[in-house]
């Protein structure tokens, strides 16, 4: 009998770690565009992110934008993109963004300000480079743009607009050439207040 209780638990944990229904976002949330999207992703390569991370509960993070009165998410992450396709800056509807077996968790945080102009030129630049098929930045350079990862993207979309999102910080790795910006150089700007937190 207890063989099949822990083989019913296995099969509930493989089904729920399989899960791709998409998260119910509650649109009372009220969305901007350029809202960022943060998640605690559950792939091997969140883990490295947040084992090296150590300021940060979260492992990813995009840019919210919104087409045919649609939300989605703007963003560059490796590993999901369809077979023999490179990886490159995604478009997914925000409820994909978040779904069970792509995030363990997340928020929305907004820059704080009424003046929403901001945040229409943060999503614009995000879907410039989501139209160019612009490709992931395998070598985490965050001073060259033709090819960009996930904090990259909201870092050169607010530079863009004349804000150092960061506020000067990334971390230095000897094995790459330019400082990395981690997710936490980013969610400790000041200027950022969470709005919606969720947790799957």
């Amino acid at each position: 009998m207890k063989n099949w209780c822990w083989l019913l638990l296995l099969l509930v944990f493989i089904a729920c770690t399989n899960n791709t229904t998409p998260y119910p976002f509650p649109k009372e949330v009220g969305l901007r565009e350029g809202d960022l999207a943060f998640r605690l992703g559950r792939s091997k390569e969140s883990r490295v992110v947040t084992s090296t991370d150590r300021f940060s509960p979260y492992s990813h993070v995009g840019i919210v934008v919104q087409e045919h009165h649609q939300w989605f998410v703007i963003h560059a992450v490796p590993g999901e993109a369809p077979d023999n396709e490179p990886d490159k800056i995604k478009k997914d509807p925000i409820e994909q963004f978040f779904r069970y077996d792509r995030a363990k968790c997340g928020a929305i945080m907004r820059w704080n300000t009424s003046d929403t102009s901001l945040g229409n030129a943060i999503a614009h630049f995000a879907f410039e480079k989501y139209k160019q098929n612009t490709l992931f930045d395998n070598e985490f350079d965050k001073d060259d743009s033709s090819r960009i990862y996930c904090t990259e993207l909201v870092y050169w979309a607010f530079l863009n607009q004349g804000i150092d999102i960061t506020e000067g910080r990334a971390k230095k790795f000897p094995t790459f050439k330019s400082p990395i910006i981690l997710p936490s150089d980013i969610s400790q700007n000041k200027h950022l207040e969470e709005i919606y937190h969720l947790k799957n």
